[in-house]
């Protein structure tokens, strides 16, 4: 019987990181959040005569997203890091070895995120310079 289980989950690893761009003499500071985001999925086929053949087939993805403090709306930024795996055997829903193959291909999340924050300097300043008034002008 062939099976197939997919299955996406937020890991519990998060990061945080704060910091303060300055923008026409005033200060704005922006909260970043990062997480990660693993999806499975089992692949294989259950045969009794030739025991177990399935494998979990995972991808994680490190998301970041946006918030200003003075309350805009959160946006969430290109996908930060992504790595892809296998690992023998079924997906299980809290499978902690799954989990940590991930976390350790995807690296330092502290790392990509302040990676992601800086990158998105230049994206920031743009979006506030549109949304002053005498931008147009």
């Amino acid at each position: 019987m062939l099976e197939v289980i997919m299955a996406a989950a937020a890991l519990t690893a998060t990061a945080a990181h704060t910091e303060t761009l300055s923008h026409r003499d005033r200060a704005i500071d922006l909260h970043y959040r990062a997480q990660i985001e693993l999806s499975t999925m089992t692949k294989g086929a259950h045969v009794p005569t030739r025991g177990l053949e399935r494998a979990c087939h995972w991808e994680a993805r490190v998301i970041v997203e946006r918030q200003r403090a003075d309350g805009a709306l959160a946006q969430r930024l290109p996908v930060a890091k992504e790595a892809n795996g296998t690992t023998h055997g079924a997906c299980h829903k809290d499978n902690i070895h799954v989990q940590r193959v991930a976390a350790r291909a995807l690296g330092d999340l502290n790392h990509a995120l302040r990676e992601a924050a800086l990158a998105d300097r230049p994206t920031v300043l743009a979006e506030m310079e549109a949304a002053h008034p005498r931008s147009t002008q």
